[in-house]
């Protein structure tokens, strides 16, 4: 092995992973280490899954269903020697309740290979188990079905069968841990360790094993030690959250010493050599909901009852994907060597489990009083990982890993090779067919800072899996690309500097080779961290005193991330653009052509020609040959794009159409064509990465969208609209007040519906809700669903979401019952509702069955705002004052969005029917405006101006917000008050209604006060008459009278008297406490520690 590399690289990395074609099995796998491959764990240290056949090696998969009251499970035999042929299920394994981990046993045991294994777990339905043992054979000759030679024990369930010799009689007995452990509070919560003794005939035909207890504690896993004389081994207690060795007497009796009672709930251990001084080591993970770790015990003799003992944390940070109830990570560490016959320290395998990622931890150094391991993230599956299995099944001496992926139906296998570079997607093509509808690999998703020694400071590695960027997907990619083709030359490859996406250079090789993975923030500019390097580049072009050959050493390659939809307002990736321009500008040699990604499809395959030409250009270095020189930008044009200003996309050669689907490439044919113009997004223009479908053929959500979008609750009708449950439904079923709409207008909550007839928006509001998950665009260019089927699977989906909320303490059940019959429709749910182009059909629709609209445009279509037809209520979203604050804010993606803006007010102030204006504050960032707000009031004279605070909806990438720009209801009064001042607004409307709960409050137009009293709610009978009888009809024509509680300055402050106001037990208590400010208790009509 190679060890020539420095102390921040990896000590002997010279094994390649490569991606083998997945498939998998049923729910979740569970394939332990075989014995012998561990990199000196013992052969009992696990259970075994791998066993050679006369055909091959065969893993035994385990398979299950986790949801109560289903019974999906089974024990699978896969050939992965020869290849061939799908994995065939052992007969009867389907009746095993949650099979877990597998034993292999030959035929020296009951003269027939077997299998033994645990079942049970706990989750409802599956928490009585037991231990089986079946034929290792998908057509059994001996034993037909599979056996429990365990007692029947309601509750308990199993993990792991160890087979051993207790009582000397020459037969081989079952050593194993059982765990009573049921999710309610009030269930008992423990577990034993037991001994199931062999009969001496008809083992496998008569009763079950007689049973002998030996001590209470041990639960799920345990590893016995394999050089004990006398039975020992390490239980890490997943119940007691306590690591504790035990090991039998010269008496036969079982004793025990607490090794640590910190580390939380216990998982998996293995006994292994990690230092390689000779001596065994303990391998130990937690489970833990946040936070997970790998640990290593070493010990200061091979007396594990006597012996000083030392704690190493190798590995922290490990958290689910979905922080959620009986949700934890990591699963098994597997320690093991990459060329079996190796004696460094041993590499280690690291299952995420719930965290849906595999990794891979590797030591940094030789040295054997260095526990320094430095951590990486292999792959994202977007699902949970079982327990692997590692070993050599095709004998060329480099470990084979088989990683269990639960409920994408797949097993993905790795190999480690001498001297091969990093695959780049799907590599050799072996399948592990367990269901012939297995889905395609996912695209891996590494992290944002995986591969950064030392860890980055601005992306901690407790974060590292949180959010995945797809430029950090690339920016991973590309670092174990450089970093496994140095390596297969011998060299030394090291990042420069540990920032997500540095450039990459190899110190010890005479070629310089850059390469810049650009993400876009606004306006296709770099984001502000990374924005004085695209100023210093800038510089460097414009100043006469650097040479046009002051980077000819530097070979370079771009790749820019943004959204094509942004190509008409020239806004595409135009920091990548330029950045490529730049550095051809200066003289460097591009080694791969400027590639702009683009969010509006899928990641996979975009990369994959960029990928291909840096691979060679990287093999041609090593190699001392001529790197080959891709096509660009090149002289005088490339010096005025790096230092153009604008990007103004007219006379551009490719459509937006094109745009919005492919990923973009240049080429120096283009560029030589289009001369010396400084169009910047011009000059960027080129081929599409895919044939451009047709608008009939196109879907608006990639499966990306769906499932982000799925995972927040939102339900998907069709190709592109949306329902979700709001949670003032659900506040109000329950008596516990309704949303600000029941307040100012007479809506009842829990019969109105959340939806959407478009996910796609023309804007990124710093605000959104959803974080921008959801697609956009500025025209119709997708597949179009009619609209009484959006209509109709639209109250189909709300209504199952109303059923959910029958078992929810406190449901009322009279308005359970009338929240099956939707009354009133917000179309306001995300995207933009009005680029459906079948808008008004659907609108007719809804009102064809007595369903109130109140619809919330964001101002930028202003024709199609024309275009409507009566609405109840039609909103304008009015986020800002100015231009700049509008750009700034909404972010939007037309270039002539204030122009649109405008129009669009205007367009308001035609309807006949109730009009809003809609703020959104933002403190920080349009809350100095109000008198720029009141003049924009002119143009639209909309009945009602609601003023609202921003809903903070967690940190997120796409925005800076943070819960310190969210104002408080007292600010929005104030700037409500200070709005009204301006421009003379106050000759026209008022101060009329607020919902302190909601931080909102309405200025209503004064003809909405009719002899004293606001009628700003709303009579919907009148309004389905008027709208039914297709005559002309405005506002005033269904008012409806608004209660005093609902006024602005009442003692209720906008909250229902007929409802209950219930605080939140954290409120309550941290009220108790005095820990609320005067500005929080303001908040609440009285005070929480009160109630």
């Amino acid at each position: 092995m190679n060890s020539n590399w420095t102390s921040r690289t990896c000590i002997g990395d010279d094994y390649r992973w490569m991606y083998a074609s997945p498939r998998v099995a049923e729910e979740n796998i569970s394939m332990p280490i075989p014995p012998g491959q561990a990199g000196g764990a013992s052969p009992s240290s696990h259970s075994i899954s791998l066993f050679k056949s006369a055909f091959g090696w065969c893993p035994e998969v385990t398979s299950f269903e986790a949801t109560p009251f289903v019974g999906k499970n089974g024990v699978f035999l896969v050939d992965v020697g020869s290849h061939s042929g799908p994995a065939q299920e052992v007969p009867g394994s389907g009746q095993i309740n949650w099979p877990n981990s597998i034993t292999t046993l030959n035929a020296s045991v009951f003269g027939f290979a077997a299998v033994a294994v645990g079942n049970g777990f706990l989750v409802p339905t599956h928490t009585t188990g037991g231990v089986y043992v079946m034929e290792a054979s998908t057509r059994p000759s001996t034993l037909q079905e599979p056996v429990k030679i365990s007692k029947d024990l309601s509750g308990w369930f199993y993990h792991q069968a160890h087979f051993v010799d207790m009582d000397g009689d020459g037969l081989l007995d079952v050593l194993t841990a059982r765990c009573e452990y049921a999710v309610w509070p009030w269930a008992k919560k423990r577990g034993e360790l037991v001994w199931l003794k062999q009969p001496a005939k008809d083992a496998l035909a008569g009763p079950p094993w007689e049973e002998h207890e030996l001590g209470a504690g041990p639960d799920f896993l345990f590893c016995v030690h394999p050089n004990s004389s006398r039975l020992a081994l390490v239980a890490p207690e997943f119940v007691s959250g306590r690591v504790v060795y035990w090991f039998m007497q010269q008496n036969g009796t079982m004793s025990s010493r607490l090794l640590d009672d910190t580390i939380g709930p216990g998982f998996s251990c293995s006994w292994t050599d990690l230092n390689a001084d000779g001596h065994l080591d303990l391998l130990v993970t937690n489970h833990a909901a946040v936070n997970g770790s790998v640990f290593a015990y070493s010990f200061s003799s091979d007396d594990i009852a006597s012996a000083q003992i030392t704690r190493h944390v190798l590995a922290t940070g490990f958290t689910p994907a979905k922080i959620d109830k009986g949700k934890a990570s990591p699963g098994d560490a597997l320690a093991f060597q990459p060329h079996i016959n190796s004696t460094d320290k041993p590499y280690i395998f690291v299952s995420g489990d719930n965290s849906n990622s595999i990794f891979l931890l590797t030591p940094v150094s030789k040295d054997q009083s260095d526990w320094t391991y430095s951590l990486e993230e292999v792959q994202d599956f977007g699902a949970d990982i079982g327990r692997p299995s590692i070993g050599d099944v095709d004998g060329n001496g480099f470990a084979d890993i088989f990683v269990p992926v639960y409920d994408s139906k797949r097993v993905v296998h790795y190999e480690f090779r001498r001297g091969l570079a990093w695959r780049l997607g799907p590599g050799r093509d072996r399948e592990l067919k367990l269901r012939a509808d297995a889905g395609a690999p996912p695209e891996a998703a590494p992290s944002e800072c995986g591969s950064c020694m030392p860890p980055c400071q601005e992306h901690p590695r407790q974060q590292q899996w949180r959010w995945r960027s797809p430029s950090a997907v690339l920016c991973q990619r590309l670092r174990f690309l450089l970093r496994q083709s140095c390596r297969s030359a011998s060299r030394t490859c090291r990042p420069l500097h540990s920032t997500p996406c540095s450039p990459v250079r190899t110190d010890a090789v005479s070629t310089d080779i850059v390469a810049l993975l650009l993400s876009t923030y606004t306006d296709g500019l770099l984001p502000p961290s990374s924005a004085h390097f695209g100023t210093l580049l800038a510089d460097h072009v414009h100043d006469f005193r650097v040479g046009r050959s002051a980077m000819s050493h530097l070979h370079f390659a771009v790749m820019g991330f943004g959204s094509s939809v942004y190509a008409d307002a020239g806004h595409f990736c135009t920091a990548a653009v330029r950045a490529d321009a730049a550095l051809a500008a200066l003289g460097g040699l591009r080694v791969a052509r400027l590639l702009r990604v683009t969010d509006t499809k899928e990641l996979a395959n975009q990369a994959s020609e960029w990928q291909l030409e840096m691979q060679s250009a990287i093999s041609a270095a090593l190699r001392g040959v001529e790197i080959p020189k891709a096509p660009g930008i090149e002289g005088n044009a490339a010096a005025e794009a790096a230092v153009s200003q604008t990007a103004d996309q007219e006379g551009g050669e490719a459509s937006s159409d094109s745009e919005d689907d492919s990923s973009t490439t240049v080429s120096s044919g283009e560029a030589a064509a289009k001369g010396s113009t400084s169009d910047v997004e011009e000059l960027a223009e080129g081929c599409a990465g895919d044939t451009v479908k047709k608008p009939e053929e196109r879907q608006m959500l990639t499966t990306k969208h769906r499932a982000q979008l799925t995972k927040e609750g939102y339900k998907i009708v069709g190709s592109h609209s949306a329902v979700k449950l709001c949670r003032w439904t659900k506040h109000q079923l329950r008596g516990r007040g309704g949303c600000y709409k029941h307040s100012f207008y007479g809506i009842t909550s829990y019969q109105c519906m959340e939806a959407t007839p478009s996910l796609a928006c023309a804007n990124k509001c710093v605000f959104c809700w959803r974080h921008h998950k959801n697609p956009v665009g500025t025209e119709w260019k997708w597949s179009m669903d009619p609209p009484d089927q959006i209509v109709a699977e639209g109250i189909d989906q709300h209504r199952r979401m109303i059923r959910e909320c029958k078992g929810i303490p406190g449901v009322k059940k009279e308005r359970f019952e009338e929240a099956m019959t939707v009354r009133h429709c917000a179309l306001s749910l995300v995207g933009e509702p009005i680029m459906y182009p079948r808008i008004n059909e659907l609108v007719g629709e809804l009102h064809q069955r007595k369903i109130s609209t109140f619809l919330v445009t964001n101002a930028q279509f202003p024709e199609a705002i024309r275009n409507l037809d009566p609405i109840t209520q039609l909103y304008v979203s009015v986020d800002a004052g100015t231009p700049e604050t509008l750009k700034a804010v909404d972010r939007p993606l037309f270039s002539d969005f204030w122009q649109r803006y405008l129009d669009s007010l205007k367009a308001l102030k035609a309807k006949k029917q109730r009009t809003v204006y809609r703020l959104t504050l933002v403190k920080g960032h349009n809350m100095e405006e109000a008198a720029n707000y009141a003049k924009l009031v002119a143009l639209g004279t909309p009945d009602f101006i609601e003023i609202k605070s921003v809903t903070f909806c967690g940190e997120s990438k796409a925005s800076s917000l943070t819960i310190g720009c969210t104002p408080w209801h007292e600010e929005v009064k104030a700037f409500s008050e200070a709005m009204l001042s301006k421009e003379g607004l106050e000759s026209q409307y008022e101060l009329a209604c607020e919902h302190q709960h909601s931080c909102i409050v309405l200025l209503a137009n004064k003809r909405y006060k009719v002899d004293g009293r606001w009628h700003t709610w709303i009579d919907y009978d009148r309004f389905h008459e008027l709208v039914k009888a297709g005559v002309e009809f405005d506002a005033t024509d269904y008012w409806a009278p608004t209660p005093e509680w609902a006024l602005y300055g009442s003692e209720e402050a906008g909250f229902d008297p007929n409802e209950t106001r219930v605080y939140h037990n954290r409120t309550k208590k941290r009220a108790q406490a005095g820990l609320l400010s005067k500005e929080q208790l303001k908040m609440y009509p009285d005070n929480p520690a009160k109630q």
